[in-house]
């Protein structure tokens, strides 16, 4: 049975993209120059152009904490330490790298991924040559 915990993140998972549309929607939505004409034009365009701004970073600030608060619950679903939160800030790429690392440490006498692959590359050889020598007369 997959926990409470686990669903309600798998939600606020979903919501981001959700959020992120109607967030950029809406601030596209205000459009300053609406303001053309009025007796207060100046001051009602900057208005709008804040408020414009406000929705934008106001739902990209929504969108960060809808992903840290997914992550939250993840790692708390799975009673992992709260410092995993800490690799959820990083991107993907490193965070894969660090469960690599991770897991490879975790099982006794066998190689993560990552590992085998440094392996393998260590001991391939490589040959170098001199992309100008191909036009050299010989």
């Amino acid at each position: 049975m997959i926990k409470k915990q686990l669903l309600v993140a798998l939600l606020l998972l979903l919501l981001i993209p959700a959020v992120a549309v109607g967030g950029g929607m809406l601030s596209n939505l205000i459009n300053p120059e609406l303001a053309a004409g009025h007796p207060n034009y100046v001051r009602n365009w900057h208005l709008l152009s804040e408020f414009k701004r406000l929705i934008f970073f106001g739902c990209l600030a929504t969108v960060v904490a809808l992903y840290f608060l997914g992550s939250f619950l993840v790692i708390r679903s799975k009673n992992q330490s709260g410092l995993w939160l800490f690799l959820a800030a990083l991107p993907i790429s490193d965070r894969l790298d660090q469960h690599d690392q991770l897991s490879s440490r975790a099982t006794a006498g066998s190689r993560g991924t990552s590992s085998c692959f440094a392996l393998s590359i260590s001991r391939s050889t490589v040959v170098q040559t001199d992309p100008s020598s191909a036009f050299q007369d010989k």
